[in-house]
């Protein structure tokens, strides 16, 4: 009988998270008011007879409201449309989208209006904030390692700024802490800026060793617009690991490096609302220098291209055809070596069931609404949740060296299907159940793949 595994934890970010965050989202229903937002569609007064009367007219002004913490500006600095510029309804959508990607807002309406003295179009950008504070409790499982726990932290919307600070902890068989600090512009400019401090504590069973890390990551993210960036990262860390059986003959030594590493990644997103995106491409080229000119004891080139096409398809449904590549050119440490299988790789095998220097996925998934977005409101807070049906097909590949060239990787499948939640705090929760024809495997993650 194939083995089943329940993950609920972290996964990139934490799964556990996730869960929890759909069950506030949605407890205490005698306690919550629920109505049907406009996020799919709004604009309905641009589909006015009144409306279509300021095409071409020169806005007035734009005001901004619904505000209760995030600063104006943060608002301001994201829109496209400009005050005695015409109405571009095009453009009005996009902004709202866009408003809606910073993950800040549970709700984006927009109309216009006539201004009472001089008869001209004024338009009004009326928002619901979400809750940014999360202090959610870990779980994780794994039926060969035990439990993990632990809790969760974060600010999305730090001073009001759309800052973000999180800091996580965990217990038990996997054990790690990390502290981040992230900003989305500087000095006015669209220019993030990132840093995390993080120490981890983990089996890798695929490489038959446990590995203990601590370091710092950091990342500067100039951008020309909303849709390309350039991002210069990273980083320092000291990895010291050890086999898991110090009996076993073939178990790889006990070893002590200094990891450094220094990368740039270009990146193309047209995607308008990501995390539900109905249309769009991605495509992100990156390579990633480890040690050799900046010091420390390993030595490789690691390169990456992913791409993502994204269709929209009948019934307001979407299909997504996605390829990530990661090549590595020199020796991998061990601790540095990829895996393949799990939520985030190749679904319907265990997480990391195996291992080598580079790697190729490939997936394609269908997404089907079945709720679109509402907000709830409770405690004086307000909630928002949107769902998902999807149905995948996933493919992967691993290998050391020249191997794939010689025709030696062996290409490995998976499908299955799952359910989409759009909520706050995660942004996406994602809980699927996948096969690879020889046992099913369930997982509960947050985040996107791509």
């Amino acid at each position: 009988m194939g083995q089943r595994r329940l993950r609920v934890g972290f996964g990139g970010r934490a799964g556990a998270v996730a869960l929890a965050a759909a069950v506030l989202s949605v407890a205490a229903p005698h306690r919550l008011v629920a109505e049907t937002t406009n996020a799919e569609t709004t604009r309905a007064v641009s589909d006015s007879s009144e409306a279509r009367l300021w095409v071409d007219r020169p806005i007035e002004v734009i005001e901004v409201s619904g505000l209760g913490r995030t600063r104006e500006f943060v608002i301001r600095r994201e829109l496209r449309a400009e005050s005695g510029s015409p109405v571009d309804w095009s453009a009005v959508e996009s902004d709202r989208l866009r408003l809606l990607d910073t993950g800040l807002f549970a709700d984006v309406r927009t109309e216009v209006r006539r201004d009472s003295a001089e008869g001209r179009p004024v338009l009004t950008y009326t928002l619901e904030e979400r809750f940014a504070f999360a202090l959610l409790p870990l779980l994780e499982y794994d039926p060969e390692e035990g439990w993990s726990y632990g809790v969760y932290f974060a600010d999305r919307n730090f001073r009001g700024r759309a800052e973000r600070l999180s800091a996580r902890g965990a217990w038990g068989e996997r054990r790690g802490a990390a502290v981040g600090y992230g900003v989305p512009w500087v000095a006015g400019r669209r220019i993030g800026l990132g840093v995390s401090l993080f120490i981890s504590d983990s089996e890798k069973s695929t490489e038959r060793i446990r590995q203990r890390k601590y370091g710092v990551a950091w990342s500067v993210s100039p951008a020309r617009d909303y849709q390309r960036r350039a991002t210069l990262f990273g980083g320092q860390e000291q990895a010291r690991t050890r086999p898991i059986d110090e009996l076993d003959p073939e178990a790889p030594p006990r070893e002590s490096e200094d990891h450094r590493w220094l990368g740039l990644q270009l990146s193309l997103d047209t995607r308008e609302y990501r995390v539900q995106a109905r249309r769009g491409q991605v495509l992100r080229v990156a390579t990633t220098q480890h040690g050799g000119f900046l010091g420390g004891d390993a030595e490789f080139v690691r390169y990456n291209l992913d791409g993502m096409l994204v269709l929209p398809t009948p019934g307001n449904t979407a299909l997504s055809l996605a390829s990530r590549a990661a090549l590595s050119d020199g020796h991998v440490p061990t601790y540095l070596r990829q895996s393949l299988g799990g939520v985030n790789t190749l679904r319907g095998f265990s997480q990391g069931e195996f291992g080598g220097e580079s790697r190729w996925i490939g997936w394609a998934e269908l997404r089907v609404p079945v709720l679109s977005k509402r907000t709830y409101r409770a405690y004086g807070r307000t909630f928002d949740l949107a769902v998902d049906l999807t149905a995948f097909t996933d493919v992967g590949a691993i290998w050391d060296g020249g191997a794939l060239l010689r025709g030696e990787a062996r290409e490995r499948w998976g499908g299955g299907g799952g359910i989409a939640l759009i909520m706050p705090w995660v942004d996406i929760a994602r809980i699927e159940v996948a096969t690879n024809g020889d046992r099913v495997e369930f997982y509960a993650v947050s985040g996107l793949r791509l």
